[in-house]
């Protein structure tokens, strides 16, 4: 299981891995913007993704400058997808 994120749209992906190593799922998590996720949980069944709202500050980004600011008026999400899931089925809390 792994997640990736990325500066540019779609801002997260979500993949999991077989025993062999090899790529058997991967499916973009929608988020409004880049984000710093750098931790993940799972269960049997479901991962859970976050979006937090300590990220870099958008305005320095566009300048290729990476600071990062607490957005205060947004707040904590958490994203529980099924193991093999797609981004329809991904449940906000």
């Amino acid at each position: 299981l792994f997640f990736n994120y990325s500066k540019k749209a779609p801002y997260m992906h979500y993949g999991v891995l077989g025993p062999d190593r090899k790529l058997k799922h991967f499916t973009p998590v929608p988020l409004p913007g880049p984000r710093l996720p750098h931790d993940m949980c799972y269960t049997r069944n479901y991962s859970i993704l976050n979006d937090f709202p300590l990220f870099w500050d958008e305005k320095l980004l566009e300048q290729n400058i990476h600071a990062n600011k607490f957005h205060k008026n947004l707040k904590s999400r958490f994203a529980v997808i099924p193991r093999y899931g797609t981004a329809d089925e991904i449940r906000w809390f």
